[in-house]
């Protein structure tokens, strides 16, 4: 009897169409026995969800798996709340999902869609957001079709926290790939920057350019790519431009950068995946650590009442791109551990001269700079120590080479004269040894001292 009726019936639009007009007067309270009982309400809600997932059962059962009935005359909230309990494989859903926001966005009636006027219950694209994250592997090819009309993602849904879960499940370094993300934020990063006016659903909503601090927890495992020596997405001077005003735009807005910061987990895991996908050399590491601690020197120039709060996450930040560098590279160095002792102790330092008190802007920006400065000699000088510590263990120096000075950090440019003194210390002490030696030594020293400075040079 259900298969005759499937194979049969033909007024589809009126059904599901009518299902969600009844479903969204009750989400809305506008049937007199939704409206003051709660529970009964979502018992109401559950009960045509219900139905819907009934019919699509029928309809799949005598025309095939992934079958739906033309979706194309239903207004797109019955339609939407027919595809979410119609259980799709995950790339029928995200492209049924993509197709059906696009009817939202793109053939607008003159009066709006009736879920425009009610302020209570979940939009068309909440539902289907919600289809989607509970559906592993759709939200992927979703944000990749998203990229090409990201307004379908940011504009049309009435809760912006689904539209910023499916976009970080989506761009997860464990679910897309490189070039992919890298399309995928760059477009969704575009459209928040030049994105005006109000959230498609109604006109009480927040503007898409809100989810601008959520951008800070998207960007976080993708840092590495963000670098000014990573290749990964694009080599042009273009490319890296493009990057920068991307990455300098999410990071000036300060909840992002929060954001960012606190996302130390997705940090560590996207260096990890993206280390072990597609090994990196050290330079992407230090100037990752550099464009960080600029992005923070940028960050003072701004705003002084939580430079503090600033420079004690970057820290942390900077540990973990250090300490996963170690792990992945193949250069002999030394532990995570001696790593964080010397940040922690740059970073005490910092803290012990008062820095954090300088009151006005263009002193901050000074002084900014002047410890950035001091941070990358600091770890510079502890990696060519490591280096030189681990040539006298292997005999590739003679055991009485005096070891390579240490940095002075009282002075007005640190950086400037440890190279100096670096270069004298090599031509003097070096000048006999194996050029090989020398060489490993001055790569050591450029990794965490000129690339990293390039690093914070290329934020602008």
């Amino acid at each position: 009897r259900a298969a005759a009726f499937a194979a049969s019936f033909r007024r589809w639009r009126d059904l599901i169409g009518g299902l969600g007009h009844a479903r969204l007067a009750i989400a809305a309270g506008g049937v007199p026995w939704s409206r003051p009982d709660p529970p009964r309400r979502d018992a109401a809600i559950a009960s045509v969800d219900a139905v819907d997932r009934g019919i699509a059962q029928v309809f799949t059962a005598v025309h095939g798996d992934g079958a739906l009935p033309d979706l194309d005359k239903i207004d797109p909230y019955g339609a939407a709340a027919f595809v979410a309990q119609a259980r799709l494989s995950p790339d029928a859903l995200a492209k049924v999902s993509f197709d059906l926001l696009g009817r939202l966005t793109e053939h607008r009636p003159d009066g709006g869609w009736p879920e425009e006027h009610v302020r209570a219950g979940p939009s068309s694209a909440d539902l289907l957001f919600a289809a989607l994250l509970a559906t592993p592997g759709s939200t992927t090819s979703f944000v990749i079709a998203a990229a090409t009309d990201p307004q379908r993602m940011w504009r049309t849904p009435a809760d912006p926290h689904l539209a910023q879960q499916v976009a970080a499940s989506g761009t997860d370094p464990a679910n897309i790939g490189v070039a992919d993300a890298g399309k995928v934020l760059g477009a969704f990063i575009d459209y928040l920057h030049k994105s005006t006016g109000l959230w498609f659903n109604g006109p009480w909503g927040p503007e898409p350019r809100d989810s601008r601090a959520y951008l800070g927890n998207l960007v976080a495992p993708w840092l590495l790519q963000f670098s000014p020596f990573s290749d990964e997405w694009g080599t042009t001077a273009k490319d890296q431009t493009a990057r920068r005003d991307q990455l300098k735009w999410v990071l000036g807005d300060h909840a992002a950068m929060d954001e960012l910061l606190a996302a130390q987990q997705q940090i560590q895991a996207g260096l990890l995946v993206s280390g072990e996908r597609s090994p990196a050399d050290l330079t992407q590491y230090a100037g990752l650590v550099g464009m960080l601690t600029q992005l923070v020197v940028n960050q003072q120039i701004h705003d002084e009442e939580d430079r503090k709060h600033l420079w004690d996450t970057v820290w942390r930040v900077a540990d973990i791109v250090i300490s996963v560098a170690l792990d992945l590279t193949p250069v002999g160095m030394p532990g995570a551990l001696v790593i964080k002792v010397v940040l922690d102790q740059a970073y005490d330092e910092v803290v012990q001269q008062g820095w954090f008190n300088a009151p006005a802007p263009d002193k901050v920006r000074k002084k900014a700079t002047y410890w950035q400065a001091r941070t990358f000699v600091t770890v510079a000088a502890t990696m060519v120590r490591s280096g030189y510590d681990e040539l006298i263990t292997s005999g590739a120096l003679p055991p009485g080479t005096p070891p390579p000075p240490d940095p002075q950090l009282d002075t007005e440019h640190p950086d400037v004269d440890y190279a100096n003194r670096y270069r004298k210390w090599r031509d003097v002490q070096l000048a006999d040894a194996d050029p090989t030696v020398v060489s490993q030594l001055d790569e050591i020293k450029g990794y965490f001292l000129s690339d990293a400075q390039a690093g914070a040079g290329i934020t602008g």
